[in-house]
């Protein structure tokens, strides 16, 4: 790899970026795209899923408050385990917390995700990954 970068700040710098995307839940796990052209079913025009898919200047106080509950969650209950992250929360104890079930659906499935990509591109460091990221996000919340 001749990018003028060492490879492995390479490979944080792509880790990095791809965690904080994923796990930040400021993104949303890809979706096939519809091959209907109907504008209606278009995802522009469609009511967001998630409230990380709304812009912060259109997000009401409930979802401002709810972006820093799932934001606070993250960095508390994202963990690593023999170099794949987990989510430690139960079903229960996610339901105690009064933030819809959709978002323990979408916490399993990104650690499913994450885990995966992990796997496929040989991320060995994912603890250093994960602590620098939950700094990150601390800072970010702080700044809320």
């Amino acid at each position: 790899m001749s990018l003028g970068v060492p490879k492995t700040k390479f490979v944080m710098k792509v880790c990095n970026l791809f965690f904080a995307t994923v796990v930040l839940l400021f993104t949303v796990s890809c979706q096939n795209a519809s091959k209907n052209t109907n504008p209606a079913n278009n995802e522009l025009t469609q009511k967001p899923k998630y409230v990380q898919q709304i812009p912060d200047s259109l997000r009401i106080p409930e979802q401002k408050e709810l972006v820093k509950k799932l934001l606070k969650m993250t960095i508390d209950h994202v963990k690593v385990v023999q170099n794949q992250m987990v989510f430690d929360m139960s079903r229960e104890e996610f339901s105690q917390t009064n933030i819809p079930m959709k978002y323990f659906e979408l916490f399993k499935r990104n650690m499913k995700e994450n885990n995966e990509w992990i796997k496929k591109n040989n991320i060995k460091d994912v603890d250093k990954m994960v602590k620098e990221n939950r700094r990150r996000m601390q800072k970010e919340l702080n700044n809320m």
